[in-house]
């Protein structure tokens, strides 16, 4: 195997995942260059001033084809060394929790130490982040991924938190045995990436996996094509921002929204104008019998309407298959009302 032209080796690593991947590299450093390519694929980072320092001088290394980039977002308490020690985000298996006979206390209370000096020194790092600093480095390393054609923001929802996610956030509270709240907004993060993605027009994806109740203000943006938004709070008054957020993104080909837990709202289906939408996706929220049979003829591509915990305002499905005719085949209900 290590004596294998790079082509063979590369055209290998393309079909493994990545724990096979990883262990291929451990072969050899030729081979684990040949890897490299793959197995950066996908990179995942958390919001944080120490993490995206460390993807930075990964990327200006050059050399990666990352297509996905998967950024989340947390908010950490900010303590005293009393609070601290008793806080409920603090870890399981803090270090005082480490040593159980007497004559180890000292030692376990150095460990604790420890971890607070490392748990108030991220503090201060974070508190002195700005939005004009953080977009700046943001976009040093998407311009060092020139394949990128996916950006995923997200808040540190444990159903969302892949594998690469998981990992780095398990070594951030390894260290400060603090953990962050797990269901919260993405900051300025959203605002940050919109403003930047006019300057990348190769991505085609954008994912926003965290609540969303407030809609920046974006120019039109032609070339996405995938808009999914995992946990959208709309409140009646908001609806019209949330259309013309919407109307940033004209050429939509797949649009999925779910609401946030469970705070069903009615969905704004009939203003909704994508004349090149293939496949659309609903959760949790509400829809009217006359947007859903409208919405169906006026977009003449749709290839699928997936509806999951939807519920009509008034109205029955029987009623709206019955009227879509034909076009009834492009609708999968799965748990509606």
């Amino acid at each position: 195997m290590e004596a294998a032209p790079v082509e063979i080796l590369q055209e290998v690593a393309s079909y493994l995942d990545l724990s096979d991947l990883l262990s291929l590299a451990l072969v050899s450093r030729r081979v684990a260059s040949c890897c490299r390519r793959s197995i950066f694929q996908h990179i995942a980072v958390l919001n944080t001033t120490s993490c995206l320092s460390e993807l930075e001088n990964l990327v200006t290394s050059g050399g990666l084809s990352t297509r996905q980039l998967s950024v989340y977002h947390g908010t950490w308490p900010t303590c005293t060394r009393d609070d601290w020690a008793t806080h409920p985000l603090q870890v399981a298996d803090a270090p005082q929790s480490m040593f159980s006979s007497q004559d180890k206390r000292a030692t376990s209370d150095e460990l604790a130490q420890g971890a607070f000096n490392a748990y108030l020194n991220f503090i201060k790092e974070e508190r002195r982040r700005n939005i004009d600093d953080d977009q700046a480095q943001l976009e040093r390393i998407m311009l060092h991924l020139p394949p990128l054609e996916k950006i995923v923001v997200s808040s540190l929802m444990k159903k969302t938190v892949g594998r690469l996610g998981k990992a780095k956030l398990a070594e951030l509270r390894h260290q400060i045995r603090m953990s962050p709240t797990t269901f919260d907004s993405v900051g300025n993060l959203l605002d940050i990436v919109c403003r930047l993605l006019p300057r990348f027009k190769r991505i085609h994806s954008l994912h926003i996996r965290s609540r969303l109740a407030e809609f920046p203000t974006i120019c039109e943006l032609e070339w996405i094509r995938d808009l999914d938004i995992g946990a959208l709070f709309l409140a009646t008054t908001d609806t019209p921002a949330f259309v013309e957020f919407l109307r940033s993104f004209p050429n939509l080909q797949r649009l999925s929204v779910a609401a946030y837990r469970h705070h069903g709202f009615i969905f704004p289906l009939e203003d909704v104008q994508q004349s090149q939408l293939l496949l659309l996706r609903l959760a949790g929220v509400y829809v009217a019998r006359h947007a859903v049979v409208d919405f169906v003829h006026r977009h003449t591509q749709l290839k699928a309407v997936s509806l999951n915990d939807v519920a009509l305002v008034n109205g029955k499905w029987e009623l709206i298959l019955s009227a879509l005719g034909n076009k009834a085949t492009l609708i999968d209900l799965v748990g509606c009302t």
